[in-house]
């Protein structure tokens, strides 16, 4: 659901600066366009973007059953808890903890972040035994383990990983065996701990994207709701995962180790961890001008300029910076406050949190109470004998409700154009030129892409993250998007539809679902 403007008056400089953010419906299908074209050459080229995970085609069946430990290292929060899958698609979790990442680990080296990693799996797992013990439960003498790890890595199985230059705020980049690194802090826990804790194995490693698709695959199994082909993940970071065929995609990947050797190539099929957020793929944000004053700022401020332009533009990390460099600029040069007397959260790096805008601000409808919350959180700054003018009065307020507005909503529309751009590139819908003024194809190299009556299973997006939970609405605002992408192809035919679903623990409960894949593909070969 889009947000209503609230019904202020503003100046020409007001407008012309808001109108930075704006993306019309012909850009949004252009853009659309471009990003297939750029995923298309990406996938078959790029050695940074289009990673691929080997899963065997009937992975997840729905049937996968056991206790698993499950880990999910985000850009912001650490995730431990144990999965037990039921069968049946049938998944609950025990003992979960989240820690959050301190910035001075994010700053470190790989070794300190990973012995940390280690106590906090180490702490999970005695409380875990302990339990065991108290039910009178047999204790594993070894516990499979599923990782969910988002950022880049490169995979020639299922169960090993290498790192990549990390970004999200992490200073360190490493070539480093991401298993090795893992076990080895463990291993140290253990090592200092005066408890007997068991070993663990490392059964799959994943990327978030890719973990939150198969979360969704392995619950909705039984439900007659479609295919789960995408996930997309909005969080501290923006990315997505695809499935694909191997016979469909030309890229040369490896083949899952745990299947076996003699099946045929169209028995095996890859997760495609796209990495779309880095600059491979910013091509296009830039050729439709899309890339604004405030992204530039942005972009020049972060530790590395240029790395992740599209996640600058869509992710939580960076939706509440970018509502601060608009709303410091237009309070500054439009409104003309003095920088000294605005609230010290907008004068400082990193001040506004996404979740404050999305929980407190966007979508708040009280004008009186959005002027009390933004006072209470952002409040004036006077310094002695210096008066000032500046206050959160109705039309100032609604004013920064309207920046954060304008913020969230391109996110919105920049995520609805890749997504279409990306199910059109791997062939799962025929993107159609856009109608031009006259009611006529806008075609290119004479082609007209057509939707069959054959295509009208539903695609299902699983979809996770902080921007979809702390904004009301973003995802229904960019469900709506989509549908207008779609509708436009071939007005009263029919299509495939695109529906987003929301996918709660996707990162834990994936790699959960992932270990227990790779667990009874490993039983399996030994009878």
């Amino acid at each position: 659901m889009e947000s209503t403007d609230p019904p202020i008056p503003l100046s020409v400089g007001v407008k012309k600066r808001l109108s930075t953010f704006n993306i019309t419906g012909d850009t949004m299908h252009d853009l659309a366009t471009e990003f297939s074209k750029t995923y298309k050459l990406l996938s078959r080229t790029s050695e940074t973007q289009f990673l691929p995970t080997p899963i065997p085609s009937s992975a997840p069946s729905g049937k996968e059953q056991g206790w698993y430990l499950a880990i999910d290292i985000g850009g912001t929060n650490f995730r431990v808890a144990f999965v037990k899958l039921s069968g049946h698609s049938k998944c609950d979790t025990w003992g979960e903890r989240i820690w959050p990442i301190k910035e001075a680990l994010k700053l470190d080296n790989e070794e300190s972040l990973f012995a940390w990693i280690g106590q906090c799996i180490a702490g999970v797992v005695d409380s875990f035994i302990l339990h065991r013990k108290a039910s009178s439960k047999a204790v594993p003498d070894e516990i499979p383990m599923g990782v969910t790890f988002s950022f880049p890595m490169n995979q020639k199985s299922l169960s090993e990983a290498t790192l990549m230059p990390m970004g999200k705020g992490f200073a360190f980049s490493s070539k480093s065996d991401l298993g090795t690194l893992l076990l080895r802090g463990y291993q140290s826990a253990k090592t200092s701990s005066d408890k007997e804790l068991p070993s663990l194995k490392i059964m799959a490693i994943a990327n978030d994207a890719v973990a939150t698709l198969v979360a969704l695959s392995y619950r909705v199994r039984a439900e007659p709701s479609g295919r789960v082909v995408l996930a997309v993940i909005l969080a501290t970071g923006s990315n997505a995962a695809i499935s694909s065929n191997r016979v469909k995609w030309n890229k040369s990947a490896p083949i899952p180790p745990n299947d076996h050797e003699d099946a045929p190539l169209d028995d095996y099929n890859h997760i495609i961890n796209t990495e779309w957020g880095l600059s491979g793929a910013a091509g296009p944000l830039k050729q439709l001008g899309l890339v604004n004053p405030y992204d530039e700022i942005l972009d020049g401020m972060n530790e590395t300029p240029g790395f992740q332009p599209f996640e600058y533009m869509t992710s939580g990390r960076y939706l509440g910076e970018l509502t601060r460099l608009a709303a410091l600029d237009i309070f500054s040069e439009e409104l003309e406050f003095e920088t000294w007397e605005l609230p010290m959260i907008m004068t400082c790096k990193n001040g506004l949190t996404s979740k404050f805008l999305g929980m407190k601000v966007t979508e708040e409808q009280d004008v009186r109470k959005l002027c009390s919350v933004l006072t209470e959180h952002l409040p004036p700054r006077s310094l002695p004998g210096l008066p000032t003018t500046f206050s959160w009065t109705p039309p100032i307020a609604q004013i920064f409700q309207l920046i954060s507005r304008r913020v969230k909503q391109r996110s919105a529309i920049l995520i609805a154009a890749a997504i279409v751009g990306l199910l059109d590139a791997f062939g799962e819908i025929n993107l159609k030129p856009r109608i031009n003024d006259l009611g006529e194809p806008k075609l290119e190299n004479g082609d007209l892409h057509t939707c069959s009556d054959a295509q009208a299973e539903d695609i299902v997006v699983a979809c996770a993250g902080g921007v979809i939970s702390n904004f009301p609405g973003y995802r229904e605002t960019c469900q709506t998007y989509i549908d207008k992408l779609m509708h436009q192809q071939d007005p009263g035919q029919p299509f495939r539809r695109i529906v987003l679903r929301d996918t709660v623990d996707g990162g834990i409960i994936g790699a959960g679902v992932l270990a227990g894949t790779a667990s009874n593909l490993e039983q399996a070969r030994r009878i």
